[in-house]
């Protein structure tokens, strides 16, 4: 194998390695359209919001996935159910501008990057 190939192969699992960073999570839309498909969490953000007198803490994730791993086109109010530690946190997917969420060109294909907010933790 050439310099040039080792390069190339390096680059295409660089930009989406699911092997080492994605996650199994369920995408959910509406009640019955649902797929296990792995997902990439990337962005974690926490805010504090003190309207009204209240502290709330609001965890915001984007997550990466493949748009041939879905079966339908993202939008607002879909969720993304990620089991960790025992529990399965909720995210919702938040609307974007023009509500279309952003396709990313990698080397190996698209990826959806789709901004979310947690919502609910079920044990």
């Amino acid at each position: 194998m050439s310099l040039r190939d080792l390069i190339a192969s390096d680059v295409t699992d660089v930009f989406f390695n699911t092997d080492e960073f994605a996650e199994p999570v369920t995408y959910v839309q509406g009640v019955t359209e649902y797929s296990e498909i792995a997902a990439i969490p990337s962005g974690s953000v926490s805010n504090v919001d003190e309207t009204e007198g209240f502290a709330t803490a609001n965890r915001e994730v984007t997550w990466h996935i493949p748009v041939a791993a879905l079966s339908v086109t993202p939008r607002e109010g879909d969720r993304i159910l990620r089991p960790f530690l025992g529990k399965t946190f909720e995210y919702e997917v938040m609307p974007s501008e023009s509500n279309l969420h952003a396709v990313e060109q990698m080397v190996d294909g698209s990826v959806w990057q789709i901004q979310t907010k947690l919502v609910d933790e079920i044990e």
